[in-house]
């Protein structure tokens, strides 16, 4: 952990609370060389903010030339390596800071927002005792990079929560404050990377197969539509009774047929009769008998 990239994270001016935690997060991750190969989840946590939040703030930081990217990472194992650009050239904060303190709150604090820019900025102010002494609201509030509107409510939010006990935070200029942070440890389990977890093993899935013969349905072997109950696919709702849809000007066929022939069951040519006479002479049977075939509204005369 580098104390002097701590310093520059501090005094960064004209930046978002965004931008801000990210640039805390990775100066608590960063070397001698200010830079940093911190994965994107866990950089992402220590901000305190979403993964696509965290890429947001820190596309803005480059865009800024604040940091440099000189390897993306985002997949398994391939952290990012990143350049605090602003730790090389500064300006720094003219203090000595608590970086073991500093890292810590990071690691372990669910506050979000500007009040977790302000208990950072406590953190890496405070001395070995974990006390902020001497120091002026100005002071604090430039370096946490509030308003004073927003670094009012952060205080509020601090307190309510128990991570910093205030024995003195008279605001107004000139006064100083006295502020004691809580041991960090002592509020929970320290945060780590968001993973995808693996469902249980009796867990409930999402989609099955309804077994044959199950009550309700005892004909199906699938799951079917919960409005058509007694069908294996979803049906046209203006047609319920038939197994698909249809034209709504043919209710009661199944398939579409043309307007002008609708006793039929394909549609023929105007020019041509419904049957076709035979070309060639019937064909004599071994008894003698002439068997002739005649197509008459569907049926079959022998004689």
């Amino acid at each position: 952990m580098s104390y002097r990239t701590i310093s520059a994270a501090l005094a960064l001016e004209d930046v978002s609370v965004g931008e801000r935690l990210v640039a805390f997060a990775l100066a608590s991750y960063a070397d001698a060389e200010h830079q940093t190969f911190a994965g994107n989840p866990a950089a992402a946590a220590r901000a305190g903010l979403s993964r696509s939040q965290y890429l947001a703030a820190r596309e803005q930081l480059v865009a800024r030339e604040l940091i440099s990217l000189a390897a993306g990472g985002g997949g398994r194992g391939r952290p990012s390596t990143l350049t605090l650009e602003f730790a090389t050239r500064g300006p720094w904060l003219q203090e000595p800071v608590n970086a073991r303190l500093f890292g810590c709150v990071l690691g372990y604090s669910r506050a979000r927002g500007p009040a977790r820019a302000l208990l950072a900025t406590l953190a890496a102010l405070a001395n070995e005792d974990r006390e902020v002494v001497g120091r002026r609201t100005e002071e604090i509030r430039a370096a946490a990079g509030l308003s004073d509107r927003s670094y009012r409510r952060a205080r509020t939010t601090l307190l309510a929560c128990g991570e910093v006990l205030a024995e003195n935070c008279v605001g107004g200029r000139g006064n100083t404050t006295c502020w004691r942070l809580a041991d960090p440890r002592l509020l929970g389990e320290p945060l780590v990377a968001r993973k995808r977890m693996a469902p249980a093993q009796n867990a409930r899935p999402l989609l099955a197969a309804t077994p044959a013969g199950q009550a309700g349905n005892p004909g199906q072997d699938r799951t079917v539509s919960a409005l058509n109950p007694g069908q294996d696919r979803t049906v046209s709702p203006l047609n319920p009774g038939q197994d698909r849809t249809v034209s709504a000007l043919n209710p009661g066929q199944d398939r579409t047929l043309s307007a002008g022939n609708p006793g039929q069951d394909r549609t023929v040519s105007l020019n041509t009769p419904a049957e076709t006479p035979a070309e060639t002479p019937a064909k004599t049977g071994s008894l003698g008998i002439d068997v002739v075939s005649v197509r008459l509204f569907g049926a079959c005369v022998v004689r």
